[in-house]
């Protein structure tokens, strides 16, 4: 066993020249440790055919390798080599200037914790270090490709036991926090398992910007029994680019703390630089706390056991277009009833509630003067009703709600009320509701619900409820209305004059209103008190008497079975979207969103061109123009019955049909 030292010029790690004492055959291994101080190569001659496994077996916090904090250097795993660490891999450079200190691996090369038994866990623990001025990230950096995957894990051959605390130890990736840019910078095609526990992110990337502005690419990766967090800014204002996409987590770790298996948080606005999460597969959920960064095109699943995740937007956040926060997938098993709290638009995001029946799917937490949700569908898996979709927060704030569609849940109840507000003080919150397509049958809430016992509504909450089509397969006399004041003394005028009318209904429960002081039959409104005229346009309601959609019966696990899932349920359809040989993401959620959609076209012609005056819509829920000159009724377009719907109809990955 000896201590060897690389020489500043450094070389291959089998070349005896490359050490300031010349070690065996092959260089450095198993019983030794290592110090690097200059660029060294795990070449294919390293090792035993390029298989490097260094250090000592000792107790936890013993290093294998560390770096010299006069000249550090980066070693380099070559293609397809592989590095295993007996111990602690400490990369830490306090000798700053332009020296960098970490490890680069190659297509298809592998860096590997090697801990000897099950209680002892061995880290790579990143940071220059205290009084470091340097202006390079110290850390890791993956190149793998499609063809030549990288792997990071945690070896538990020759420790006994499960991961993840049961038995054998995680290891982790961690960073100094002083302020400087470590950890994970770079990671393309490469594979991470076993790395992190329940009280600890298992993989770190911390980005500060003193002199430079390093761009953090994480891209084609899987995160198994793994978890990461990624902070930016946290010490000074970074300004590089972030681009996190199509990366899959696969029975990830929750940290108990978060509630999540992945993290980002930026709490400094960039003031140039992009910031891209996008098309990936959050298994066990996610807590991103950041402004304006777009995140688009994911899949985002919680549980509720073994231990409980979450999908959280932190108070921090923020953004001011709904490009934003646009085509999410949204799958909930959690017991978190407050919804997913929105600071900022969102458009064409899908929602499936797969565990509660009183569930809210969406807080508007937004501080901004307007909100807006457009081309959202949201399903519920339960048996039971649900509470209110989208659930108005206590901020002055206009809301725009328009396109979107309420599907039944399998019993065909109505999958919540769209818009809830349970006002407590004169907080000034409007909503305008139009070109909605909601199922009501048996529900708690009508499409627009103010208050509820204990809760009174409030003048002018209402600016429009118009050209949405509210429907029940069966009848059922309550509930099912496109708007409904629950509230214990309803406000007199809550819906602004000329703010109701031109709905469409198939099914509509029965309602009273009271209409300048008489109780008045309004099939498809209940509760409303108003002396304004606000619901004369009723009269151009339209109602019909059988189904009016090409397809009402689709929905998340339907489309699985369109796309060749066996026995298509919640859990396998979510297991056929964690697969990328089927597709990726950006290519997969948009077209089940634009199937379910396409299901809801109208074929009554009753819905075909009969919206309001003035409506400036111009396209359904799914880009499709409106049949004419006047928008049709509903979130969907009318079809022409005669014509069938082949619309995003191909089926996607190996089926081909």
């Amino acid at each position: 066993m000896a201590a060897y030292t690389s020489t500043s010029t450094g070389g291959n790690w089998s070349a005896a020249g490359t050490w300031t004492t010349a070690p065996g055959t092959g260089g450095p291994g198993i019983g030794d440790t290592v110090t690097i101080a200059g660029p060294v190569t795990v070449d294919n001659s390293a090792g035993t055919s390029g298989v490097v496994k260094i250090g000592t077996s000792g107790a936890a916090g013993t290093a294998a390798i560390s770096y010299s904090n006069v000249t550090p250097g980066m070693i380099t795993i070559g293609a397809s080599n592989q590095l295993w660490s007996r111990g602690d891999v400490n990369i830490q450079n306090v000798y700053g200037g332009s020296s960098q200190a970490g490890i680069t691996v190659n297509a298809g090369a592998s860096l590997i914790m090697d801990p000897p038994t099950s209680v002892i866990g061995y880290n790579i623990n990143c940071g220059p270090g205290s009084g470091y001025t340097g202006v390079n990230w110290d850390g890791l950096f993956f190149n793998g490709t499609s063809g030549s995957r990288c792997a990071c894990r945690t070896d538990f051959t020759r420790a006994t036991g499960s991961p993840n605390g049961t038995g054998a130890i995680n290891s982790l990736i961690t960073t100094d926090n002083l302020g400087r840019s470590e950890g994970l910078c770079t990671a393309s095609y490469t594979d991470f398992t076993n790395i992190g526990n329940s009280s600890n992110f298992g993989i770190c990337t911390l980005a500060n910007s003193y002199s430079v502005n390093t761009s953090v690419s994480i891209t084609y990766c899987t995160f198994t029994n793994s978890s990461i967090y990624i902070a930016l800014s946290p010490g000074s204002a970074w300004d590089g680019n972030l681009t996190f996409s199509h990366n899959y987590f696969l029975s990830s770790l929750v940290n108990t703390a978060s509630y999540a298996s992945f993290s980002l948080a930026c709490n400094i606005v960039p003031s140039a630089g992009t910031l891209v999460c996008s098309s990936n597969y959050f298994d066990n959920g996610i807590d991103i706390t950041s402004k304006n960064l777009t995140f688009s095109n994911n899949c985002c699943i919680t549980q509720q056991s073994p231990v409980e995740s979450a999908i959280t937007f932190g108070t921090y956040s923020s953004w001011s277009s709904a490009s934003y926060c646009s085509g999410n997938l949204f799958i909930r098993s959690d017991n978190g009833v407050a919804g997913i709290g929105l600071y900022g638009p969102i458009s064409n995001c899908y929602s499936v509630n797969n565990y509660s029946s009183d569930f809210h799917s969406y807080g508007i937490l937004t501080t901004a003067a307007t909100f807006s949700a457009t081309g959202c569908v949201i399903e519920n898996t339960q048996t039971g009703g649900s509470g209110g979709i989208f659930f108005a927060g206590s901020t002055a704030c206009t809301i725009t709600l328009s396109n979107n569609l309420v599907l039944p849940n399998p019993t065909g109840i109505g999958s919540g009320g769209l818009y809830v507000n349970l006002p407590t003080t004169a907080n000034a919150i409007i909503v305008n509701a139009e070109h909605n397509t909601f199922c009501g049958y048996q529900q708690q809430t009508g499409l627009v619900d103010l208050g509820e016992p204990g809760y009174n509504s409030l003048a002018d909450s209402i600016a429009s409820v118009r050209a949405n089509l509210v429907w029940q397969a069966t009848y059922y006399a309550t509930r099912c209305w496109a708007a409904q004041d629950w509230s214990t003394t309803p406000a007199t005028n809550a819906l602004y004059s000329n703010g109701a009318g031109y709905n469409g209904f198939w099914n509509p429960s029965g309602g009273t209103c009271t209409i300048s002081g008489s109780g008045t039959s309004t099939p498809g409104y209940n509760g409303l008190v108003v002396t304004n005229g606000s619901l004369a346009n009723i009269s151009h309601d339209q109602t019909v008497s059988s189904n009016p959609f090409v397809d009402s019966t689709r929905n998340f696990v339907s489309w699985g079975t369109h796309v060749g899932v066996s026995s298509s349920s919640v859990a396998n359809v979510t297991t056929y979207l964690s697969n990328i040989a089927n597709g990726t993401l950006d290519t997969l959620i948009p077209a089940l969103r634009s199937w379910v959609c396409e299901g809801f076209r109208v074929t009554a012609t009753a819905f075909k061109g009969t919206s309001y005056s003035g409506d400036a819509s111009t396209t359904d829920a799914d880009g499709n123009a409106w049949s004419g000159a006047t928008p049709d009724i509903g979130a969907m377009a009318y079809q022409s019955a005669s014509v069938p719907i082949y619309r995003n109809f191909t089926t996607l990955g190996a089926l081909g049909n």
